[in-house]
């Protein structure tokens, strides 16, 4: 571990590029590496308010409890640096902030991987990954009474190492129906198909049967001092956490004023997602999905859950705008049971979709608005029913503009189930506000209103195709809940659009486009941005039209035109708007458009554009037809590879197809870099003949220019005896033709006049003279210009790492001298522009950068790492076992797999794990 001031500098390894520069680092930032001389808890045994623990990339057994908090303005921070798997946090002091980390391994009973005492307010958990708890469900568990000692229970299917269970763990056992051997037991030894127990817990034979084998630990815990909200932690912020896997409760709520957001919950085994109590909470903007019961698990889990039996007060808690899809439970169990303060619920903007079972209020001021619920409640008959018996108590509810879409058990007949309902009777419930509710039968009868519903609300709707966006997709390609693709978003046209109380559109969304009943217009365009030549696919089919869709008609936005639901269209650089035209088979229509940006590719003028790393393609834009006469080879280029020329009458060399772009210009820059194999040696650089020429020789360089009406051969003595690296350059400005050597001009300019010569039966030959010998050495970055590149451009790889000018502009740095403008750092990622080049990524979008984004140990000897990764490019991971020692090349030439690349390594034969680096060849 070591501390670093604010004065220090580090080499900031993410990056993984050679010549990353150093960055400042904050005071007091203390860095924990695996295998180093401490631990993380040493380290936060050191942190004082405003102190940062940064834990680099590894497998550390440890549970962390810290031994100080922040203050206001300056908190204690624990930040994971690449994938860090560790046991767990317990939070006893405010302001702790906790920054990423794969929290797995928590093996006590009833505990949590993350918990805030009741002095942990103010706290922060962000970006982490938890669970993956240890436990399993098996259809044919055995237990074996084997006497005094050493009972077993075993499995011929399972494999109880692979879920996780170890010498010394305490685990629960359940089945459905309920075991003669439900019990709490110990793990005396453990193989992949047996645990034996420990001495003194005694089985009786039993099965093979359901069984399910867990250790009870859940997500996040806030623990308390009592049944006061002001007994726990308060203001705590739990947001972008993904929660999977995990054998107990996700959540379990306390205190008051905790945010708990955007995160991901899946894999709950049969557990509540949100157990929640206190005050002033915030749920919001979480996806719960994926979530069966595991067999054997006789718990009946919910969504969120509150009661009032354990004397702990629940009230001002808000649950909005979250997505609950594939839940193998309940919405919801919210029951008061006598308790003053369980009241004041409003779940408000949700999406239910394909939830077993039902939300039970039975708590008072509970307010449920603006709900999305589809296809649930397949195992009960209404998805939300409000409770009126002493213990459970819903008055003052308010039940309003709630979407319920193909709900309700099957078979459904009679129409009388999929709303909610009052148990045991409406007329029991004082106080009852509910109207504006759109309620329908399934699709697969054609949306039928349900007769039970009719008459029950003056404005509710009943019956009709709600015209969701797309069912079978709820969030939507990105993966996002509440953004424009979301499956459940209404059409314009749709009986929910509109009709809820005070105009709104019923249920959790806006309506796609408010247009009123006539044909919906919408496509999708993938992608929607890009470099050209860009093929996009747009795709109508999600359109929707009251009468049948008669025809779909593009304007593509580059004056091309198109018919039909689904168009390929390529587009050159620019930024387009594409619109369609849906027309009906009554006439009418809707228009609808989407903005494309296509960035060009080249510097204007730029004609051809060779990088020769791995490959002959030109990448100027263009396109021009490029490759290999001959087989290719390759060597070390003046920027990453070049391509290397034998110097005979037959070796291989590069050719580029004649294109009316070629020649015929009114200007001319040729430029390439060269390195000779021998000082007395040269050769052809380019050639188009008797177009233009450019070569070398010892101590010189040459070249000639051909115009429509005369031609002009330069020379020079330049320094280029030697093995070096340098650049050549031949321009024409329509009046004088120069010879550029390393950027400078070399010898006197020649007069010429007019445009270039036109040859459509020559080629452009790079490293080759067809009535001579190849070059012999190796060529890198060559460029034909339509023009005279003035000498501060010509030789743009002056700037420290050759960034091409070209590339800067496109991407809008344009500001400064070159070297300033690719050592920028646009989108603040720490990646200036040139390693944003060489990565492939973007130098305006901070989320595109190249990093390792988990390095995970599927077993003791298999490690996954994982980056981002870019097209075209090749990989090498280093490896580092010791970082004393540095890092060593441990896998090359990994081919790009955007936009996540993975390699398993073996690992096995290191006791103290390791340490990866990834860098980039383009």
């Amino acid at each position: 571990m070591e501390k670093r001031s604010h004065k220090a500098l580090r080499i900031a390894a993410a990056l993984a590029l050679s010549g990353a520069p150093a960055r400042i680092c904050p005071a007091a930032v203390y860095h924990v590496y695996p295998g180093g001389p401490t631990n993380i808890q040493a380290c936060a045994a050191l942190l004082q308010p405003g102190d940062t623990c940064v834990v680099h990339a590894g497998v550390y057994g440890e549970r962390v409890t810290t031994a100080g908090g922040g203050t206001n303005g300056a908190p204690v921070t624990f930040r994971s640096e690449g994938h860090v798997a560790m046991r767990g946090f317990r939070v006893n002091h405010p302001r702790v902030r906790i920054l990423g980390f794969a929290i797995t391994g928590h093996a006590s009973p009833y505990g949590a991987f993350v918990e805030f005492g009741p002095n942990g307010s103010y706290g922060e958990l962000s970006g982490a990954t938890v669970g993956d708890g240890i436990g399993i469900s098996l259809p044919d568990v055995e237990f074996h009474d084997n006497g005094p000692a050493n009972d077993t229970i075993t499995s011929a299917t399972g494999d109880f190492l692979a879920a996780g269970f170890t010498t010394g763990v305490t685990f629960s056992v359940t089945g459905d129906p309920a075991l003669l051997n439900d019990a709490n037991l110990q793990v005396k030894a453990v193989t992949a198909n047996a645990i034996t127990v420990a001495d003194g817990q005694s089985l009786v034979d039993e099965g093979p049967t359901n069984a399910y084998l867990r250790v009870l630990v859940k997500g996040v815990l806030f623990d308390d001092n009592g049944p006061a909200p002001t007994n726990a932690a308060t203001a705590c912020l739990i947001v972008s956490n993904t929660f999977r896997n995990i054998h107990y409760t996700g959540l379990d709520v306390f205190g008051s004023g905790h945010v708990i957001a955007h995160n991901d919950i899946s894999g709950l085994n049969g557990y509540d997602a949100f157990r929640v109590f206190g005050a002033g909470h915030r749920i919001a903007r979480n996806v719960v999905r994926d979530c069966p019961t595991a067999a054997g698990n006789r718990n009946h889990p919910d969504f969120v859950q509150t009661f009032g039996d354990n004397g702990h007060a629940s009230y001002n808690i808000t649950v909005e705008q979250n997505v609950v899809l594939d839940f193998d439970g309940q919405m919801g169990m919210l029951t008061h049971d006598g308790h003053p303060d369980i009241r004041d619920w409003t779940i408000r903007s949700n999406v239910f979709a394909r939830v077993a079972a039902q939300m039970n209020v039975g708590l008072p001021g509970a307010v449920i608005v603006n709900n999305t619920f589809f296809d649930t409640t397949r195992n009960t008959g209404h998805p939300v029913i409000l409770t009126s018996n002493d213990s459970e108590w819903a008055e003052n509810a308010v039940v309003k503009n709630n979407a319920f879409a193909d709900c309700g058990s099957l078979p459904d007949n009679d129409g009388t189930r999929g709303w909610y309902t009052v148990d045991p009777g409406f007329e029991a419930l004082t106080n009852l506000q509910a109207d504006h509710n759109f309620v329908c039968g399934p699709a697969a009868q054609g949306y039928p209103s349900k007769p039970g519903f009719a008459g029950v609300e003056t404005n509710g709707v009943n019956g009709g195709n709600p015209l969701f966006l797309n069912e079978s997709n709820v969030l939507g390609d990105d993966g996002t809940p509440f953004t424009a693709d979301d499956g459940l978003r209404p059409m314009p046209s749709s009986p929910l659009h509109g009709s809820g109380e005070g105009g709104l559109t019923i249920g959790a969304y806006a309506s796609v486009v408010l247009t009123g009943n006539t044909p919906v217009a919408y496509f999708t365009v993938s992608p929607a941005s890009g470099y050209e030549p860009l093929p996009v696919v747009l795709d109508a089919s999600p359109s929707l039209a009251p009468n049948a869709v008669a025809d779909y008609a593009w304007a593509l936005g580059d004056g091309g035109a198109a018919t039909g639901a689904v168009v390929s269209h390529t587009y050159t650089g620019g930024t387009f708007t594409a619109a369609l035209t849906v027309t009906d088979t009554s006439g009418a229509s809707n228009r609808a458009e989407r903005t494309l940006h296509v960035h060009p590719v080249f510097q204007p003028g730029l004609l051809l554009y060779l990088p020769l790393d791995g490959g002959a393609a030109d990448v100027s834009g263009r396109a021009h037809a490029s490759g290999w006469t001959g087989p290719p080879a390759y060597g070390a280029g003046r920027l990453r590879e070049g391509a290397v020329f034998d110097g005979t009458a037959t070796g291989a060399h590069v050719t580029v197809a004649h294109a009316s772009d070629l020649d015929g210009t009114p200007g001319l820059t040729v430029a390439a870099w060269a390195r000779k194999q021998a000082a007395a040696l040269g050769g052809p650089l380019v050639l188009k003949h008797t177009v233009y020429r450019m070569e070398c020789g010892s101590n010189s360089a040459a070249g000639y220019v051909f115009s429509s009406t005369s031609n002009r051969s330069v020379s020079a003595a330049v320094a280029n005896a030697d093995t070096n690296w340098h650049h050549y350059a031949l321009t024409y400005d329509g009046t004088n033709v120069q010879l550029l050597f390393d950027g400078v001009p070399a010898g006197a300019p020649g007069a010429l006049s007019n445009t270039l010569a036109v040859k459509p039966d020559r080629d452009v030959r790079v490293g080759e003279n067809p009535w001579g010998t190849n070059f012999h050495g190796t060529l890198d970055e060559v460029r034909i210009y339509d023009r005279a590149l003035p000498s501060g451009e010509v030789m743009w790889a002056t700037a420290p790492h050759g960034t091409p000018l070209w590339w800067l502009d496109v991407h809008g740095l344009t500001n400064g001298s070159l070297a300033h403008r690719e050592a920028s750092d646009a989108d603040g990622d720490r990646m200036p522009a040139w390693q944003e080049r060489i990565a492939g990524t973007s130098p305006t979008n901070g989320a595109s950068v190249l990093r390792i984004e988990s390095v995970a140990a599927l077993s003791a000897a298999e490690t996954v790492v994982t980056w981002q990764s870019a097209s075209n490019r090749v990989y090498d991971i280093y490896r580092a076992t010791n970082l004393l020692h540095g890092f060593a090349p441990h896998q090359t030439d990994i081919p790009a797999d955007p936009p996540l690349n993975t390699h398993t390594d073996n690992v096995a034969g290191l006791p103290g794990g390791a340490c990866y680096r990834v860098r980039v060849r383009p």
